[in-house]
């Protein structure tokens, strides 16, 4: 209840305790008590052993079905919780442990939930809450999904799924004052804007509003409206044009900037510092250039000499050995790459040039456009090579076994 303008004071803190309070708990409903899961058979077979007892076991019997009390489920955390009413009388909630997998419609007035809606298994809801014409109820998911059930008939939902299905967890979903936009937002940080049909869903609930359950045994009907199904699911014509996509691979994507957001406050440190060591070395340099001018603007036996002018010799050579260690660090840390760089280097030299006998050459003339080029010859396999040695052999020894010119004419005459 708001209280009334300068009732309490607030000048000093708005915590107070003189605001009324309503306090309610959630306790387990007709049908979820053990005594109405009793099976008749196990009744019958009670009303026939009560036949042949003694008075007096009848007695202890009832007695003891007297005393006997219904135990009530331990209190569960509350999931989900909000208010379906203006008048803030009735609420819905979902609970954890034994109460899950049900929605509660409950009452202040009432003990125990008047109503309870089964939701669907394995969905865990996030978010619930009324829309701000109070004429939709809408339940979020961890999995994105989306309910949209009318006040006027809970047991209806028009199912929406269209946020990621590990990192969509819903956080809140509204329409529009005139109702023809639905909005809905999750962590996956995107935001959805559909345009939706009041009529056609007010005439769809009309033409399908037949589920006449008893509250005290919901029963969950797999057949629900889907507003893909319903045609109710609509883009929204933009009165401009969007944006093209960037496409350039050397700007950020939305995933690269928060994965890069750290790495590149890191490089502008060490950027910002290393110019604050590059402008103490350019003081440092500037200072030295003033003193070596104005060395030599003394006279000429007055001048030091650049021995003179190191004062600290030792300090001198151990900042040399110190560089020469720091190049010596570097050129082993990039001597690993420096290898592997020259094998992938070497493997594609064998790859393309090794195979060629001669390589492509082109020589132009100065003064001409005239130029001769060569072309990629490759080279001759082993086995062809083999071969052509063999072909060489064999020739010369049939060679070497033709008779000269002048054995033939010696036979000619005889």
């Amino acid at each position: 209840v708001i209280p009334e303008k300068g009732v309490i004071d607030n000048s000093k803190t708005y915590l107070t305790d003189e605001l009324e309070k309503r306090i309610w708990t959630l306790r387990m409903m007709q049908f979820q008590m053990a005594k109405k899961d009793k099976k008749e058979e196990e009744e019958a077979e009670l009303k026939k052993k009560r036949m042949f007892m003694d008075p007096r076991q009848l007695a202890l019997m009832k007695q003891k079905e007297e005393e006997e009390e219904e135990k009530e489920w331990e209190p569960a955390p509350i999931e989900i919780c909000s208010y379906i009413t203006e008048d803030s009388t009735q609420f819905a909630l979902t609970a954890k442990n034994e109460f899950t997998g049900y929605l509660y419609i409950c009452e202040f007035e009432k003990e125990r939930p008047v109503r309870a809606i089964q939701i669907p298994n394995g969905l865990t809801p996030s978010w619930c809450g009324l829309n701000c014409l109070k004429e939709y109820f809408f339940m979020g998911y961890t999995d994105g999904s989306i309910q949209m059930r009318p006040l006027v008939n809970l047991e209806k939902t028009m199912d929406l799924h269209i946020h990621d299905s590990s990192t969509g967890v819903i956080r809140t979903v509204d329409t529009s004052y005139l109702g023809n936009y639905l909005l809905s937002v999750g962590n996956d940080g995107i935001i959805f804007i559909y345009n939706i049909s009041k009529d056609g869903i007010k005439e769809d609930l009309a033409r399908k509003n037949t589920d006449d359950e008893p509250p005290s045994e919901p029963k969950f009907t797999e057949e629900t409206i889907g507003v893909e199904a319903l045609g109710l699911e609509k883009p929204i014509t933009l009165k401009f044009p969007l944006d093209e996509d960037i496409l350039d691979d050397s700007m950020y994507s939305i995933q690269q900037a928060k994965l890069r957001t750290e790495e590149d406050l890191m490089l502008k440190m060490a950027e910002k510092k290393k110019q604050l060591v590059l402008g103490e070395i350019k003081s440092l340099q500037g200072d030295f250039e003033k003193i070596m001018s104005k060395n030599l603007e003394e006279k000429e036996h007055l001048r030091l000499d650049e021995e003179e002018m190191n004062i600290d010799p030792d300090y001198f050579h151990m900042l040399k050995e110190q560089i020469e260690i720091a190049k010596e660090d570097v050129d082993k840390e990039l001597a690993w790459g420096h290898e592997w760089h020259k094998v992938a280097k070497q493997k594609l030299e064998d790859e393309y040039y090794g195979q060629l006998e001669t390589n492509l050459l082109m020589v132009k003339a100065i003064r001409k456009r005239n130029f001769v080029r060569t072309f990629r010859l490759e080279k001759m396999s082993e086995e062809l090579l083999e071969k052509l040695d063999l072909y060489y052999k064999n020739l010369e020894i049939q060679m070497s076994r033709k008779p000269s010119g002048d054995e033939f004419d010696d036979d000619f005459d005889e």
